[in-house]
């Protein structure tokens, strides 16, 4: 959803946020209760500015242009429709006023483009620009008395109001501000010049403007603070639905015992990286490591302990692998494979020597080994360069049979499977 994007870009570093299940208690609260006037939780009255700053720079970027084509042909039209009346004096002030604003906005618009500054405090910077333009027209208006193009320029207030109050994503307190800082300017101007008679019954019908376009404001401005707490609650939502499913993921390839990957794992990881190193050229090592004896042990010192001994075994052979790519994983019952892409035989050898010394050292006792007073593992080496014409049971079944080769021939030491 393209909603769910820009609130995921208001968020910006405070993306955790959403994960606060107090402030996700609130907003649902919020939305329950659903109030006429309500401020938003302080942590996201920032992400709501954001927002409406994104969308603000949305429109600058693909509406004012138009909107500008827009303001030069209806000022054409006004002066095709209406040019009997705009003339002589009465035209020249036209024309100045109509010049002034459109320049003013001309002026602004690259500055909302390219300045952050200016984006960032739009409301302010779009407030003050209202309050300007509105002056200038009520200004004008009163200087030209009872005629059509006083008449008109009155309309282009009452249109610019409403224009604030729904366009310019400014908040119900910027658009009143900005509407009354216009007024009164205007109002100041005209104690300091003489103004028409009509002037005040003019400026109480913008006042009515202003409460129109103030609902509309405001109407505007609840509805996008609700639509933001169901977007942020919908995006939370979402991550807690994604950080499940990578847990349920990571359950579903460890194993409950050792804690390392699980043959559905190792599977579908010899199959990956045999595929992309067939593509490389380059050869995949794969060690089986059988625990020596482990059914006496386990008659012996009983299941617990037996599993005991499985999570330590399993915690050297995690520990003698010394790159991320290298991948342990319980193979089944008291087997482990460790899987070594891109690496030659040699490597492979140095691995089972590196296991083969931490495992003694580690010195389990095992009383009922015919081979050795403490736990000893036995390691089938295979290595291969993938290609077409070769399956990866092909790796699988020679590193089967070296481990066979080592057990037939005593035990406690590794031998590698020549291809």
């Amino acid at each position: 959803m393209p909603e769910v994007l820009s609130y995921t870009r208001a968020l910006g570093d405070q993306a955790a946020l959403i994960a606060d299940e107090n402030l996700q208690a609130s907003m649902r609260d919020l939305l329950e209760r659903a109030p006429l006037v309500f401020s938003l939780p302080s942590p996201l009255g920032l992400v709501f500015r954001r927002y409406r700053q994104q969308d603000f720079a949305r429109y600058i970027k693909l509406g004012a242009p138009a909107a500008v084509v827009l303001a030069v042909l209806m000022i054409a039209m006004v002066d095709f429709c209406f040019k009997m009346a705009i003339q002589g004096w009465q035209g020249r002030i036209w024309w100045h006023t109509v010049l002034f604003d459109v320049g003013l906005l001309i002026l602004v618009w690259p500055g909302f483009l390219f300045s952050s500054l200016m984006r960032r405090h739009y409301p302010k910077v779009v407030g003050s620009l209202v309050a300007v333009i509105m002056a200038s027209l009520l200004h004008t208006t009163s200087m030209l008395g009872d005629s059509r193009t006083a008449q008109l320029l009155s309309y282009a207030s009452v249109f610019l109001i409403l224009i604030s109050g729904s366009a310019l994503r400014l908040s119900l307190r910027a658009f009143i501000y900005a509407n009354l800082a216009g007024v009164m300017m205007a109002v100041l101007w005209g104690h300091i010049e003489p103004v028409d008679p009509d002037f005040p019954m003019m400026v109480f019908y913008l006042l009515v403007s202003m409460l129109v376009g103030g609902f509309i404001c405001w109407l505007m401005e609840r509805q996008e603070k609700f639509n933001l707490l169901q977007g942020l609650l919908l995006l939370a939502e979402s991550d807690e639905r994604q950080r499940l499913n990578r847990q349920l993921a990571e359950l579903a390839s460890r194993d409950a015992l050792t804690g390392l990957a699980n043959r559905r794992r190792f599977d579908e990881a010899i199959a990956l990286e045999w595929e992309r190193q067939g593509r490389d050229k380059q050869p995949i090592t794969l060690l089986l490591v059988d625990v020596d004896h482990f059914k006496k042990y386990n008659d012996f010192y009983g299941h617990v302990a037996g599993d005991a001994c499985l999570r330590e075994v399993a915690r050297v052979l995690q520990n003698a692998l010394n790159r991320p790519a290298d991948l342990a994983c319980r193979y089944g019952g008291e087997e482990f494979a460790l899987l070594l892409p891109a690496t030659p035989a040699q490597g492979g050898e140095d691995v089972a020597d590196r296991v083969m010394k931490l495992i003694d050292e580690l010195a389990l006792e095992h009383q009922a080994s015919p081979t050795a007073a403490w736990v000893t593992v036995s390691i089938g080496v295979a290595c291969i360069v993938p290609s077409a014409q070769i399956d990866v049971s092909v790796l699988l079944m020679n590193a089967d049979q070296a481990l066979y080769h080592v057990k037939e021939h005593g035990r406690h030491a590794w031998f590698r499977a020549c291809h």
